[in-house]
Parts: structure tokens; sequence; C-alpha cells
């Protein structure tokens, strides 16, 4: 028995099949990645969106609670101050720059206050500078290298509060 080889309409019907099988396999494959990188995508975000809603400091925190620093070490001792029961707003996040303003302004009475044990020296803050935390409240760190506030803020990994 002799076998002859294929003949030309033969060759070109098998190629047209195994490209077009190539082209299936192509976008199948297409397909399930972008379905796969879509919902990883998907995971990250609502994952990211959920942390940065737990991470945020609620309105009445950012307006009445401010980190004041003797040093520019974050992990150094510090106080931090809160304002007393009063009839304000508090679900509503004052303007930046009245936040700004009322941490400087208390953290520099902390910062003035007299000493009523006599064992204890004054406080001496230079440039106090105000930089925002990952939870969007402020605090005051002395600046004495007199550094612009962003590139201050931006040593320590905090945000200028005014970026």
């Amino acid at each position: 028995m002799r076998l002859h080889p294929p003949t030309d309409d033969q060759v070109a019907s098998m190629r047209r099949k195994i490209f077009a099988e190539i082209a299936r396999n192509r976008a199948r494959r297409r397909s399930r990645l972008t379905f796969t990188a879509a919902t990883t995508a998907l995971v990250v975000a609502v994952t990211t969106a959920g942390a940065i809603l737990v991470e945020m400091a609620k309105p009445d925190d950012l307006n009445v609670s401010f980190d004041c620093y003797t040093t520019a070490d974050l992990s150094a001792p510090h106080g931090t101050t809160s304002f007393v029961d009063d009839d304000r707003d508090r679900d509503r996040t004052l303007a930046l720059e009245d936040r700004v303003a009322q941490a400087l302004e208390f953290c520099m009475a902390g910062y003035n206050a007299v000493p009523t044990d006599g064992d204890v020296e004054m406080v001496r803050v230079v440039n106090p500078t105000v930089c925002m935390m990952q939870d969007r409240r402020l605090a005051v760190l002395p600046n004495e290298q007199y550094a612009s506030t962003e590139d201050f803020c931006e040593g320590l990994d905090l945000a200028a509060p005014f970026e």
C-alpha cells in the first residue's frame, strides 16, 4: 500500500484549523487573565478602602486631638491634647487652617506652661511645625533645622497639612 502526501488543499485546511485553535486558546487565556486581574484589583481596592476607613480618625478627634512632641522623634513620649466636653459639632471636621491654628495654640500652651514641680525644667520647642499623621490628626514637632514644612514632614514620613 502506498501512502500519498496530503494535497495542497488538505495542508491549507489543516493550517486553518490549527491557527483557529491557537487563536481560541489565546482568547481563552486572555479572558482568564483579565478576569483574574480584575478580581484581584477589586479585592485589593475593597481591602484598601476598608483599611483607610478604619484608620481615619473620627471628625471630632480631628478637631480636638493633637499630638505635641518636644523632639522630632515620633517614637518619643509626647502629649496628646483633647478638649473637654462642650457644645461643639462632633460630626463635622473643621477647616484645615483652623485645625492647624488650634494645634499650634494648644501645643504652645503646653510647651509654655510653668512647671508646678521645682525639679522639672521648662520645655523649649524650636520652630514648632505642624504635620499630618496617617490618621489625618495633626502633630506639632520642633523643626530645629528650619526646613520647609513639606521637607520636614516628609522626612518624618508624615504629610504637610497644606500639600
